[in-house]
């Protein structure tokens, strides 16, 4: 490595560095997070600590950086930060092989700098992963198809243990991988070599996790019943409608877009005339075209996001560096077309890649409230602008910075209010808050007996049961007229509700006390009536000393 690879590598980890550090919150981001924080804990894929796959070598390396931290907050942000920094300085090396030091560079600062990435890897600890992972193997695969033979068992090795960050990769790179082992090995016993030791790396993270499971049958229906709960409601392959998967599939199709919004006005200048003797291609020695391996890398990942589920920006994360290859290429390629008449091709060169970070960083920090949809007036080609025209921009605000320090606001908002509850047992209802979920709640205050109304809202017709929590425990409860929900004469009742729950008008309306505090609400068990209703629940005063805890 020369000292201009050793310069331009030490940007990048600087600019993945003042993105991130400062923006690091307080508290867990997301319910995935919690589940994540849980399995450091105590690991159980039944009790979603973590939720399936489970992720056992991510466990393994937070529960070391926990081991000399001071909290389980800033192992998973490390966690997160260090499979961020190593996508970004891998896809520099990986696009200065494939095509040259100024693309390599170009590549990593638009993946450094692309919303979808940055808000991933800020929110989700365990997502950048996908982009790491993916590159990395990329790279290697790549070396052995352009005639170093060995890296194809590097990349098998790669490939296997990197599932046990992201299983998934699993699947959406096999495709790749295969392709590229196959020009580089060429003969199928050593094909059946790299696939021998795929095996052998997959089955350090699987074992381990099958015992804990308890067989493989175990782990197939863990793993097939989660896909079944997250897949099923959305997904045509489970038999979805069209309105409930297209409301998924467009949100999918945004983050893709936004991906692409930093560099593809470039494209624009392919109309200019080429000059004479410039180059078209990169300086690949690989029997396979780059437009190939972009196409084999990507496509998998695309069609289970499109097809199956995808409920995050960050799930989509292991197609970002191939669309930031592209953009670097196509900025690169449109300097070399505009020098034609401006003579010199570094100039636009950096006066393109300018342009396409600053309409990142715009797209990061532009977005200024949370969108709503607008009434349509006219015919269905009316709705399908208006759908496009919600979804992109509800796809830019889960992108943006703004969402991400409303969340942290939120949650500080809601655990300050909690902690200030002092004497008198505490109570805390969560309802359809997708800021701060009924997950973070336990796990901040895990003394804390936690009722989950779901299925109130105006917006959704959905009927839940009423579920009682206590850290690693689910009960269900009918809360009806002759089984209601029993608590105690005196103490703290903490409503944490939806900005637009029908419940504290219908609470006030029965003479239950409230206070309230923004979207918190506190109750007076005291000077509450005997009994009274919440949504269809019924709450009943007991003479119990204690909050309910039944069996």
């Amino acid at each position: 490595m020369g000292a201009g690879d050793f310069m331009l590598l030490l940007v990048l980890a600087l600019v993945v560095a003042v993105t991130r550090l400062p923006l690091a919150g307080d508290y867990l981001f997301s319910f995935e997070a919690v589940n994540l924080a849980l399995g450091i804990e105590y690991f159980d894929l039944h009790l979603h600590q973590p939720h399936p796959p489970g992720y056992p070598a991510f466990i393994v390396q937070a529960r070391i950086l926990k081991s000399f931290l001071p909290s389980t907050e800033d192992a998973l942000f490390l966690c997160g930060f260090a499979a961020t920094l190593a996508a970004t300085l891998l896809l520099y090396r990986f696009g200065e092989r494939l095509f040259s030091r100024s693309v390599g560079f170009t590549a990593a600062l638009l993946l450094a700098l692309n919303p979808v990435f940055w808000h991933a890897s800020l929110a989700s600890p365990s997502r950048p992963y996908l982009a790491a992972v993916a590159v990395l193997v990329a790279y290697l695969s790549y070396r052995a198809a352009g005639g170093e033979p060995r890296f194809a068992y590097y990349s098998a090795i790669a490939l296997g243990i990197g599932a046990g960050w992201q299983p998934s990769v699993l699947v959406t790179l096999a495709p790749f991988w295969l392709l590229c082992t196959w020009f580089g090995l060429r003969k199928l016993r050593r094909i059946a070599l790299a696939i021998l030791l795929l095996t052998a790396a997959t089955t350090t993270w699987l074992l381990p996790l099958t015992v804990v499971l308890g067989g493989p049958e175990e782990v197939y229906r863990c793993f097939t019943d989660y896909l079944r709960t997250k897949a099923g409601p959305v997904s045509p392959l489970y038999g979805a409608g069209y309105f409930a998967w297209w409301e998924m599939a467009s949100q999918v199709l945004a983050w893709h877009v936004l991906m692409l919004a930093g560099w593809v006005w470039a494209t624009v200048l392919f109309l200019f005339k080429r000059p004479a003797g410039a180059a078209t291609g990169g300086k690949s020695a690989s029997a396979l075209p780059a437009w190939l391996l972009g196409v084999v890398w990507a496509a998998p990942s695309l069609c289970l996001s499109l097809l199956l589920y995808a409920e995050r920006p960050g799930q989509t994360l292991t197609v970002a560096p191939v669309f930031c290859l592209a953009g670097a290429v196509c900025l690169d390629r449109a300097a070399i077309r505009t020098s034609s008449f401006i003579r010199s091709q570094q100039a636009p060169r950096l006066a393109f890649l300018a342009v396409a970070i600053g309409i990142n960083l715009l797209l990061f920090i532009l977005p200024s409230r949370m969108p709503g949809p607008h009434p349509v007036r006219g015919g269905w080609l009316s709705g399908v602008v208006e759908q496009i025209r919600f979804r992109g921009a509800l796809a830019l605000y889960r992108t943006s910075r703004l969402h991400f320090e409303a969340v942290n606001l939120a949650t500080s908002d809601r655990i300050h209010f909690l902690e200030a509850l002092n004497g008198p047992p505490v109570m805390a209802v969560v309802w359809q808050d997708d800021d701060v979920s009924w997950r973070k709640i336990t796990y901040y205050f895990p003394s804390y007996p936690t009722w989950v109304l779901e299925g109130l809202s105006g917006s959704s017709s959905r009927r839940r049961p009423l579920l009682w929590l206590h850290r690693h425990l689910e009960r269900f409860a009918e809360g009806d007229e002759t089984h209601p929900i029993l608590v105690p004469d005196r103490g703290q009742l903490a409503w944490l509700v939806h900005l637009y729950s029908p419940l504290p008008p219908a609470l006030k309306s029965q003479g239950v006390p409230l206070c309230q505090f923004g979207t918190m609400f506190l109750t007076d068990l005291k000077r509450a009536p005997q009994r009274f209703r919440a949504g269809p629940y019924v709450f009943q005063k007991t003479g119990a000393a204690a909050l309910q805890r039944s069996d």
